[in-house]
């Protein structure tokens, strides 16, 4: 199967990026699709997805990747697209203080909308930048366990596995907790009802050997 074929049994997990203007959601996304990077100096006006397949512990799922818009003007199209969103990631640009502090914003608003199933993940790009680093990591570490989140500094520019491990991470994260509890789930349903078949049984062949004897 290549990476964009769909199984029709595939699980399908949405992930969506989250953030201001200008902190390189669209140049990540590309990088995580192997694309060249190219410096983007074109705003993303409308939400946009690209899709690619993943096998995890052998079963395969489809992750759809959404870009989205960053100016406030608009905020309320992406709050529809916020809807069904099982990972977020949040990212800030490293340089720019004001789009680590409105990371506030994005995560209450994801709150009002998604439910407390959803695994988050806070991304500080542009780490290549270093001499114009404004946000430390450690404020950035600090926020991600604030909201029980992942944290991430990597650079859509010269760090393209750095982005690819943690978006990765995040979805094996979601499938951990709900995928692989409901198998056990279902595992221990389906032992419980062999157990109660094996008594029934054994309690009617013992009521057979009594009316033998």
């Amino acid at each position: 199967m290549s990476e964009n074929q769909v199984d029709g049994d595939c699980q399908t997990i949405k992930v969506i990026l989250l953030g201001e203007m200008g902190v390189g959601k669209t140049c990540l996304i590309n990088s995580y699709f192997g694309k060249k990077f190219e410096p983007s100096f074109f705003t993303t006006f409308a939400p946009e997805s690209e899709r690619k397949v993943l096998e995890i512990n052998q079963k395969k799922y489809l992750i759809e990747i959404w870009d989205t818009a960053g100016q406030e003007r608009y905020r309320s199209m992406n709050n529809i697209f916020i809807k069904g969103s099982k990972v977020v990631i949040l990212v800030y640009d490293v340089t720019n203080e004001r789009t680590f502090s409105e990371l506030n914003y994005w995560i209450n608003k994801t709150k009002e909308i998604l439910s407390n199933e959803v695994i988050y993940g806070i991304l500080g790009n542009k780490a290549d930048l270093i001499y114009e680093t404004k946000i430390s990591d450690e404020e950035g570490k600090k926020f991600a366990e604030e909201n029980d989140a992942l944290f991430c500094i990597t650079s859509a520019k010269e760090d393209r596995k750095g982005f690819q491990m943690f978006i990765d991470k995040l979805v094996e994260k979601y499938i951990d907790i709900h995928f692989e509890d409901n198998i056990e789930k279902n595992n221990n349903i389906n032992k419980v009802s062999e157990e109660k078949n094996i008594k029934k049984l054994s309690v009617k062949n013992n009521k057979k050997m009594g009316n033998c004897c």
